[in-house]
């Protein structure tokens, strides 16, 4: 609404002054005060019809421009956001990576990373089909957000890959979170028409101590180590 009052705004005050160029193109141009003061009337009549009509073409340009804005948000909002799971996409996380390890460099505040990967997917997939699978990818990214702290970011940045970006958190802290998340998974299997889908995942958790470019690799390598050591458990980085 704020662009709309600006435009209406704006094309009164061009409205205003536009009689008068009217009146200087039709009378004496060479006099405009001797224009003015001859024919008042007229002038405060083109002043008010033009103004009234600028007006509205002002209030309709700005309920335009307010409304395009409003789909360029919610289509810029759609780019970052996975359809599926109503997470951040991969894009969303990156931005939120680099962003946090911006402010992680100047405040000195621990920044960590926990990469999951949901155990034996593929066998759901196979097992009970792909509709089923998109069952358990919904139901997995809705206990993962509700198993993080507030200020952290569940994104899905795979198939069956989620990550969750944990500001202010060293190791032992986004270790504790991902368990708790890994807890949850476990004791909530998925009901389905076949019985209960039991979903598990694995966790590897990194801290920032490096190139921020370094932190999805370090957090990957502990998610493969997870996953080496029997699944359905969490796996911290250790240090080279």
């Amino acid at each position: 609404m704020r662009r709309s009052l600006v435009y209406l705004l704006v094309g009164m005050a061009v409205a205003l002054g536009s009689p008068l160029g009217w009146l200087l193109l039709s009378g004496d141009v060479a006099h405009p005060v001797q224009a003015l003061s001859a024919q008042p009337g007229l002038y405060l009549y083109l002043a008010m019809g033009t103004a009234l009509a600028f007006a509205v073409f002002g209030l309709v340009l700005g309920r335009l421009s307010d409304r395009l804005a409003a789909q360029n948000d919610k289509l810029d909002a759609l780019s970052r956001t996975d359809a599926l799971t109503q997470l951040p996409n991969v894009r969303a996380f990156r931005e939120a990576l680099v962003r946090e390890s911006t402010r992680t460099t100047r405040t000195g505040e621990p920044l960590s990373l926990v990469m999951v990967d949901l155990d034996h997917f593929k066998r759901v997939n196979d097992t009970h089909g792909h509709a089923v699978g998109d069952l358990v990818l919904a139901h997995a990214a809705k206990q993962l957000a509700g198993a993080v702290r507030a200020i952290d970011v569940v994104a899905r940045v795979g198939g069956e890959e989620f990550a969750i970006l944990c500001p202010g958190a060293d190791a032992t802290e986004a270790a504790s979170v991902a368990e708790r998340a890994r807890a949850l998974l476990e004791k909530t299997p998925v009901s389905v028409a076949s019985g209960l889908v039991p979903v598990t995942a694995s966790f590897g958790v990194a801290t920032l101590h490096r190139s921020p470019d370094a932190l999805m690799p370090a957090a990957d390598a502990a998610l493969y180590e997870a996953k080496r050591s029997g699944r359905n458990r969490v796996a911290i980085e250790q240090p080279s």
